[in-house]
């Protein structure tokens, strides 16, 4: 199903509103959203707010996996990133968020194989 009221969520550089923007979400969960857009921010794309109300549903306590960093082998970490890491010269990303991506792949790999885990 689509939630959109019909608000504009696109205003273009004339003033044109328009509501490109679309929100799906499955039937189910109809009595529970409310959708709106808020004021303008800068962007030609409005903020849309999706309000989720509704259904107590305690959430389960989440065992936090944690690094052991004393026992790390930062040798192997060093080398591991520095290897994930070596097309970034010939080929850099494209974008902030590709950046990040690699970035955030490239470390999680590393204390992969460098750092082992422990919880608590």
């Amino acid at each position: 199903m689509v939630l959109n009221d019909g608000s504009p969520t696109r205003v273009s550089s004339r003033g044109v509103a328009t509501a490109p923007d679309v929100t799906f979400f499955p039937s189910a969960w109809e009595q529970h959203l409310t959708w709106h857009t808020g004021s303008h921010i800068g962007s030609d794309h409005l903020p849309i707010t999706i309000e989720v109300s509704g259904g107590d549903h305690p959430q389960q306590p989440r065992r936090k996996a944690t690094f052991s960093y004393k026992k790390a082998d930062w040798s192997t970490f060093q080398e591991t990133l520095d290897s994930a890491l070596s097309e970034w010269d010939n080929r850099p990303p494209t974008n902030v968020h590709r950046a990040n991506a690699v970035l955030s792949s490239a470390i999680a790999l590393a204390a992969k194989k460098a750092i082992p885990k422990g919880s608590h």
